[in-house]
Formats: structure tokens, C-alpha cells, sequence
């Protein structure tokens, strides 16, 4: 019965890294979740508030929240820093390029890190149930939002063959969605049912970090917490790393992680300066440091999915800090050299 419950937390795990590619909202995808992982335990026997309850629900939170900061549309963080790259050093990421530099071991392999971790730390053994279901057919707009959803990631895919940036991809597939071709929205829902919180939230830390460079409060933040690293241009890539981790540690732990590529990404390129590093290297490796956290208040969905889920904050603070030990120990070190090889630290 072990192996049954090791199935089930990795599809919870597959079924979350699966939306973060179609659904470009952590809270979103968290809200969505949650409640299947609670009925997937329902139906597997586990009690509610029940170690294995917990392990399911915090695999499918954290499966859909983490690996997704290694996709480039996936995450609020994601967005805000090429936002802010894009304006502040005219760079623009493809999403081809974010994905094979960041996914395959933050995602792909961070994703094995949380299912072995829940796995050993919320042992427990299911009762299964003999569960009925019956097939429906998808209707013309759940079909049109498919075909619509399908070429939007073909889209994303391909972006550095036809240049169209994911941005400008996700707004035509949005608008395409609101139009009556598809009829998903009627008109009276663009008003009443769409969130304009993200877009306002996306737009304003844009701003803000862009304020924060021409003010120079960048440099001034950036002097106190790279004055001591000035040697660094000296030192190996693995030093440099580090020292990058740290930093950006550091803040997103004084910050949380949406609001660290505010003050992050205008510090890039007094990093740049310092390390040698070019600035599209520097930029990006903030993504583990999104990615590897040691408490989940740092990224609010993960605080969604354990209020939603009811798990005992004692035990989602234990997995969190084994699986912040983890990265630091595997997922850093591995990422560090995964990019060296593909080239992508010069």
C-alpha cells in the first residue's frame, strides 16, 4: 500500500507541473488544486488533518508553485523580472531559452525532491475505495478552449523561431478567449468576473523597480549588500553562485518572494560589474533562489493551499525546511552545474 500512496503523490505532483504550463497563475492553479488533492485523499481513506491528507495536499501545492518559477509565464516573479529586464536593460527572455536553463533540474528534478520528501516524512497507509465514474463529452467552448490553449503553448514553445515574446502570446490568447468566436465570457463578465488585481500588482513592482534604478536607491541597497564582495570578480563561478544565492536569499526572505525581482533585478547590473558576470547570467540566477525557500509564507499560494488544505502549519514548516536543506545541498549545486554545461554563465 506504500507504493499506492507513492502513486498518488506523484500524480498529484505530474497533475501540478502539468497546469503550470497552461494556467499562468500560481493562485489560480492553487485554488484549483487543493480541493482535488483533499478528494483524492477523501477517496484513498486518509482522514482529514491525517499525515497522509497532508502529504497529498502539500505535493500538489508545492508542485504546482516551485517548478513553476522555472517557466517563464507561469509565476508572478517570472513576469515582474523580465518585465523590469526588458525595461531597465532592453533584454528579453525566450521562453525556449528560460525553460532549458532553469527546468530541467529546478523543475524536473525539484518536483522528484518534493514527492521522495512527502513521501518519507507523511508515511502513512490509504484505505482505497471503489470509486464509479462517467465519461462526458467535451463541449463546443470546453473544445475551443482547447484547440485556443494548444496553440498558445505551441506558440510559447516556438517563440525564438517567430519572435513573438510570451507576453504579447498570452494577451492575444486571452483576448481570443473573451471574443465571441470562442464564447468562454460573455460581456457582462469582462466586468463582473475578471481580476484586474494581478495586472495592477504586475504593472505597479514594474514601475517600482524601475523608480528604484533611477532614483539610485538600487545602487545604495546594492552597496550594502555586495560591499564586501568585491573580490568575487576574482573568485570561481561556484563562489560567485553562492554569493548570488545569498543575496537574493536574503531579500526574498526580508520581502517575499513576488517582490524580490523589484529589488533584485535593478541590482543586476552592479552584480554584473562586480562578478564579471554578464547581466542576462546574473538575472537569472534569481530563479533559484525563488525556488529553493525555507518557510512557505515566502510565496503566498503555498500559504493558499495549506489554509485551504486545513495542514497543520507545524508540519508544513518541518517539510519546507527539509526541503530547503535539500536544495541547498542538491538542487543548488546541481542547477549551478547544469547551466555551466549548457553555457549559460559567461
Amino acid at each position: 500500500m506504500g507504493y499506492a500512496r507513492l502513486e498518488a503523490l506523484i500524480t498529484a505532483a505530474l497533475a501540478g507541473v502539468g497546469l503550470a504550463f497552461v494556467v499562468p497563475t500560481a493562485i489560480g492553479r492553487a485554488v484549483l488544486l487543493a480541493p482535488i488533492a483533499i478528494e483524492m485523499a477523501r477517496r484513498l481513506g486518509f482522514e482529514k488533518g491525517s499525515r497522509g491528507s497532508t502529504g497529498l495536499i502539500l505535493t500538489a501545492g508545492m508542485s504546482t508553485s516551485l517548478p513553476a518559477f522555472a517557466i517563464l509565464p507561469s509565476n508572478v516573479p517570472n513576469v515582474v523580472m523580465t518585465g523590469i529586464a526588458e525595461n531597465l536593460y532592453e533584454k528579453t527572455f525566450s521562453y525556449g531559452e528560460y525553460l532549458a536553463i532553469n527546468f530541467p533540474v529546478l523543475g524536473g528534478f525539484g518536483v522528484i525532491c518534493i514527492v521522495l520528501l512527502n513521501w518519507v516524512l507523511f508515511r502513512d497507509e490509504p484505505k482505497a475505495e471503489i470509486v464509479t465514474t462517467s465519461e462526458t463529452n467535451f463541449s463546443r467552448v470546453e473544445f475551443a478552449l482547447s484547440l485556443v490553449l494548444c496553440a498558445t503553448i505551441l506558440l510559447w514553445i516556438t517563440d525564438a523561431w517567430h519572435g513573438v515574446g510570451p507576453s504579447w502570446i498570452a494577451m492575444g490568447a486571452a483576448l481570443l478567449c473573451t471574443s465571441p468566436l470562442v464564447g468562454a465570457l460573455s460581456a457582462r463578465d469582462l466586468t463582473t468576473k475578471i481580476n484586474f488585481g494581478p495586472m495592477f500588482f504586475v504593472a505597479g513592482v514594474i514601475g517600482f523597480g524601475a523608480v528604484v534604478s533611477d532614483l539610485g536607491l538600487s545602487q545604495q541597497v546594492g552597496s550594502a549588500l555586495v560591499g564586501n564582495l568585491h573580490s568575487l570578480g576574482d573568485a570561481g563561478d561556484g563562489l560567485i553562485y553562492a554569493a548570488i544565492m545569498m543575496i537574493g536569499m536574503i531579500v526574498a526572505a526580508g520581502t517575499t518572494v513576488p517582490t524580490a525581482p523589484g529589488l533584485m533585478t535593478p541590482l543586476a547590473g552592479e552584480l554584473s560589474a562586480i562578478t564579471g558576470w554578464s547581466i542576462d547570467s546574473v538575472l537569472l540566477m534569481q530563479v533559484p533562489t525563488w525556488v529553493i525557500i525555507p518557510l512557505p509564507y515566502l510565496v503566498p499560494p503555498l500559504v493558499l493551499t495549506i489554509t485551504v488544505g486545513k495542514v497543520p502549519p507545524a508540519q508544513a514548516v518541518k517539510l519546507f525546511l527539509c526541503y530547503f536543506i535539500v536544495g541547498l545541498t542538491v538542487l543548488a549545486p546541481a542547477h549551478f552545474a547544469w547551466a555551466r554545461w549548457i553555457g549559460a554563465l559567461y
